[in-house]
């Protein structure tokens, strides 16, 4: 239960921090190491530093009291206790069982949920063992959508350089025709195995998809039947719904229905992954996680890692008034990760009343987007640079590489680094200096960097008179805020680490907002009107008369209903 009367003094004490420092420069502020220090955190496989902030000591105090007076500590405890924490629904939300072990925590339901997923996890590591001993896959398609695909999809990326003892993993989640006609140009309907994954097993995208597969199987001469029972699995929490498609017991892997699809990485829908890499990966997966909890659930809130990253979070969105926030990995195989924070950070705060259901006074969720490092560089960094919004940016970095190209990573973390400096510092743009000597504007360093030797005119602090000197088209007046992620190298368990970091850090800002992280109601309002118009555009008909449409709707829907082709 949080405090009120304390949770509104802090929120008060805040605003005066804010309306104090919106005039600060924040490498004035990086003056004080003590204050550097305090912004910077160790975390398992993680060194986390969020000093490019415009924060200083007296902020980070009262966030960190708005933070006790939320009661985060508790929260952080009743999540992994299983206690209610998705109160709309009455349900626990227990991911963080399904990477425990035995002793962790002691309450009923976080035993009950981890006796369930180790023994989901020993028949997935059977399925795993047969189908590697049998040897008859080239490829695994794994079938799903949202959390039932993005999770999977990065930690095959991430892993991609790693020895593969299994089939090649890929994709299909976009009900688009193109997707999976683009798939199954390239694979042997022979050598191909379908694992298909949902938690109601009645996911339109995936269930379609599913039977395409199927189809496309007995069309190269399978029986449906032995291709539902020799070449498919379910992973699902609706069993009986995946027999009733036709997969046998054997081949039904079970989650819990109170796993949340953001969260389910953990559970049986790791499956692919498992079968690609080895269980072994899945479990170190699974123990990089682990790691991540306890140190949550262990450490003080002020050098508390996903605490401090929370913290910043709220200070950029609600009292900065930030409304975007850029994720941008240095590292290809974590290309993947902005778009499983997008889900992972929308839709858990993607809210706009408390857990009353009361109409919340301030903003939530941030728009996170964000793109792989150095490529976005030379794409929309130099809005961030120059434009007129200010865009908050977390960098992540990854010290040691699995490659030989040494070089060549020296070059990409020299990169991350620049684009961070040239944020804070600003300067006269790229490549004056050398153009005013002669020289090319192509350097061979990033598009935007502060110049080697910087006139005063567009140091930090100089006077109006000086600025005016300046080419305003060269000037990048730098200042803007952000965080740096390094994460020590990519093993299967950092990068379990990276991910439990967010989903914490993600639960700590519901928790700062008051709302529920953990139901997602929103987005079954489109699946029910898909079922309306579905209808409307397959018979021909036109939608004039669907009373729930508007009236651009049906107009459109009339329109595609005329020129779609039909089954």
């Amino acid at each position: 239960m949080s405090d009120a009367a304390g949770v509104d003094a802090a929120w008060a004490r805040l605003e005066e921090c804010a309306a104090r420092l919106r005039g600060s420069r924040i490498l004035d502020l990086m003056g004080e190491d003590s204050r550097n220090q305090r912004l910077r955190a160790e975390a398992p496989h993680i060194h986390f530093d969020g000093s490019r902030q415009r924060i200083d000591a007296a902020a980070l105090d009262a966030l960190l009291e708005l933070a006790e007076s939320c009661n985060v500590s508790a929260a952080l405890n009743a999540l992994q206790d299983g206690a209610i924490v998705n109160p709309t629904e009455g349900r626990a939300a227990l991911h963080t069982a399904l990477r425990a072990e035995a002793g962790d925590r002691a309450t009923p339901a976080f035993a009950e949920a981890q006796h369930h997923a180790a023994a989901a996890r020993e028949q997935m590591r059977d399925l795993v063992a047969a189908i590697h001993a049998r040897a008859a896959f080239d490829d695994v398609v794994h079938v799903g959508i949202g959390g039932s695909e993005l999770g999977p999809r990065l930690a095959s990326d991430a892993m991609s350089l790693r020895k593969r003892l299994g089939p090649r993993c890929h994709f299909l989640a976009n009900v688009d025709g193109h997707a999976a006609a683009r798939l199954i140009r390239d694979l042997d309907p022979a050598r191909t195995l379908v694992v298909i994954v949902s938690k109601s097993f009645g996911t339109e995208e995936t269930m379609r998809n599913a039977g395409l597969l199927m189809d496309w199987m007995t069309e190269a001469g399978l029986a449906r039947s032995d291709a539902l029972s020799t070449r498919a699995v379910a992973v699902t929490a609706q069993a009986e719904r995946a027999r009733a498609f036709g997969i046998p017991d054997a081949r039904i892997l079970p989650f819990a229905d109170s796993i949340g699809g953001r969260y389910s990485l953990w559970s049986t829908v790791g499956f692919s992954f498992a079968l690609e890499y080895g269980m072994d990966a899945f479990e170190d997966l699974l123990a990089g996680a682990r790691s991540m909890d306890r140190h949550v659930a262990s450490t003080p809130l002020a050098g508390n890692g996903p605490v401090l990253a929370a913290l910043i979070g709220i200070w950029n969105r609600n009292l900065m008034r930030l409304p975007t926030r850029a994720v941008v990995p240095y590292d290809q195989r974590l290309r993947e990760l902005p778009m499983f924070l997008q889900q992972l950070e929308m839709e858990s705060n993607g809210k706009s009343v408390d857990v009353e259901g009361r109409r919340l006074v301030r903003d939530s969720v941030p728009v996170v987007w964000g793109g792989v490092g150095s490529n976005v560089q030379h794409a929309w960094f130099q809005a961030l640079h120059q434009g007129t919004q200010e865009v908050p940016v977390d960098f992540i970095g990854v010290i040691q590489p699995d490659h030989a190209f040494a070089a060549s990573h020296r070059a990409l973390l020299s990169h991350m680094l620049a684009q961070g400096a040239a944020l804070l510092r600003g300067g006269e743009g790229a490549g004056a200096a050398s153009i005013a000597a002669g020289g090319s504007a192509d350097t061979g360093a990033s598009d935007i960097a502060p110049s080697a030797t910087p006139r005063a005119a567009s140091a930090p602090g100089s006077s109006t008179a000086d600025v005016d000197t300046v080419d305003p088209h060269r000037r990048v007046p730098g200042d803007h805020p952000s965080n740096t992620l390094l994460v020590d190298r990519l093993t299967p368990e950092a990068l379990g680490a990276l991910l439990a970091f967010h989903e914490h850090q993600t639960h700590v800002q519901g928790v700062l907002w008051n709302i529920n992280s953990f139901d997602q109601f929103g987005v079954e309002l489109g699946k029910q009107l898909a079922g309306i118009i579905a209808p409307a555009l397959s018979s021909k008909k036109s939608a004039a008369k669907a009373d729930a449409l508007d009236s651009s709707t049906r107009n459109l829907a009339g329109r595609l209903a005329r020129a779609v082709k039909t089954d």
